[in-house]
């Protein structure tokens, strides 16, 4: 990714296809500040206002996006469990669990302080030998994962 300016209205360029309309009004982190999306030119050329002043015109291999946009779609499903908030099942990641810091509800900042701590937020993925869409989530004395696939246990 390679952005036109370090400050205000710039363009972001990828390497290959990335984009689509959907992320117009979501964020990117790029060289260490982020741009909001304000418009759509192609698959590889964004339009965005700066937020916080990136540190260099230089491409970056790094940067990221949220994990849901419209762009990339929404969970399905989202509760409450042991004091965070737990989305489940987006488009692009059918059978992730996302959940917050521990108290924090809308933080998904996966570090405190740069280390990973009991509270720290969490991405986690199931791992199987076929696709398990989360349906729902449930709140009980665990918590309880709803996917597209019966138990063969």
């Amino acid at each position: 990714m390679t952005p036109s300016a370090t400050t205000g209205s710039i363009t972001l360029t990828a390497s290959a296809a990335a984009f689509n309309a959907g992320h117009v009004g979501t964020h990117i982190h790029v060289n260490g500040g982020f741009v909001t999306i304000t418009g759509y030119t192609s698959a590889t050329v964004l339009a965005g206002t700066v937020t916080t002043t990136l540190t260099g015109t230089g491409a970056d291999a790094t940067w990221s996006e949220w994990a849901w946009s419209g762009g990339r779609g929404y969970p399905r499903t989202a509760t409450f469990h042991e004091n965070r908030l737990v989305f489940g099942g987006t488009r692009d990641a059918p059978e992730t669990l996302f959940g917050s810091v521990t108290g924090d509800f809308f933080n998904f900042d996966d570090k405190t302080g740069g280390t990973v701590i009991d509270s720290s937020a969490f991405k986690f993925t199931l791992s199987t030998d076929e696709i398990h869409i989360i349906r729902d989530l449930k709140s009980q004395r665990d918590l309880e994962i709803f996917t597209s696939q019966a138990s063969t246990a």
